[in-house]
């Protein structure tokens, strides 16, 4: 299956018309390559509650377009719709209702075996020391990578700047 990733703010634009045009590129596209996944990650900034918004709409236009991308029509055959977000209580109703977004999977912050196996796999190519590697018992609330700083675009610099060769 091929996937198409949006990034909820990156869709809007300033100009009337072309983030509502963008949503309606985005489903023409998978459609055209069937079967697809469309992932909207960080929906709740496309998809707000209606009536909440004052001076353009613009996100209230979006989510029209997205609603009648997803059940207009034009039939989304062998196609996906999956939305993320850390702020569910903020979509519209709207979108929940049967034939667009019909399950709901809460995905919480991992136990204490789960975080110490997250912990292991990021860790272990690390040059930290047994000591210096936080124990699981001391990462109750967060996740084990906010608790080691670890950001995945530092360590991949990392990575590339110790393998690159010095002239």
């Amino acid at each position: 299956a091929n996937f198409i990733q949006i990034k909820g703010p990156s869709l809007l634009s300033m100009w009337v018309g072309e983030s509502e045009k963008g949503v309606r590129k985005i489903f023409e596209k998978a459609r055209q390559v069937a079967p697809c996944i469309i992932f909207f990650d960080e929906i709740d900034s496309l998809a707000g509650r209606r009536g909440m918004e004052m001076g353009s709409k613009v996100t209230e236009r979006v989510l029209n377009q997205i609603l009648s991308e997803m059940d207009g029509i034009e039939d989304l055959k062998n196609v996906v719709v999956i939305g993320a977000t850390n702020r569910p209580d903020m979509l519209d109703p709207a979108l929940m209702r049967p034939g667009r977004f019909d399950r709901i999977l809460l995905v919480d912050v991992p136990n204490e075996k789960s975080r110490e196996k997250i912990l292991q796999i990021h860790t272990t190519k690390m040059p930290i020391s047994l000591e210096r590697r936080p124990a699981r018992s001391r990462t109750p609330s967060s996740t084990p990578a906010a608790k080691l700083g670890i950001d995945p675009v530092r360590a991949a610099d990392r990575k590339i700047s110790k393998n690159q060769k010095k002239y």
